[in-house]
């Protein structure tokens, strides 16, 4: 894993285990990706009674999207899904709360759903706090394409 992604990681305050889940996932998506990923986001958010909830980690290059769902870490129950991105994007969209699209605070929540033209089936990535800048950083650089 690249030396920025474990600093991001260690950014969004995870636990030890949660973080070496993560670490352990992401060797596995290269074991059947193989490609060098240029960013990652891992997927979480602060439900409504204030507990936080993680749901996947994504991965991007300018030609593929792959998010790694976690599961039950204990028992490794995990799904990847990988798909096109760029023009294969068919629609996508963001719900903000709490969060003025610059500053972002503990309580601020991004929940950006995407559609793809080749799987009509909704992936949901999610954000709060000082993650919800990484979120907008990657929705503008893989899911928002000017080709």
């Amino acid at each position: 894993m690249k030396p920025e992604f474990k600093e991001y990681l260690e950014s969004i305050s995870l636990s030890t285990v949660m973080y070496e889940a993560i670490v352990k996932n992401y060797d596995a998506l290269n074991l059947v990706v193989n490609v060098e990923f240029e960013d990652i986001h891992f997927s979480e958010k602060i439900s409504s009674g204030g507990n936080r909830e993680y749901f996947s980690l994504w991965a991007f290059t300018p030609k593929l999207i792959c998010k790694i769902t976690v599961g039950n870490i204990a028992n490794n129950d995990n799904r990847i899904v990988i798909f096109k991105g760029g023009e294969n994007i068919a629609r996508f969209n963001v719900n903000d709360f709490n969060y003025d699209l610059i500053n972002p605070i503990e309580t601020s929540i991004l929940d950006c759903t995407i559609r793809t033209f080749d799987m009509d089936i909704p992936f949901g990535i999610y954000a709060s706090g000082n993650n919800c800048n990484n979120l907008i950083k990657l929705i503008k650089k893989y899911i928002i394409t000017n080709e």
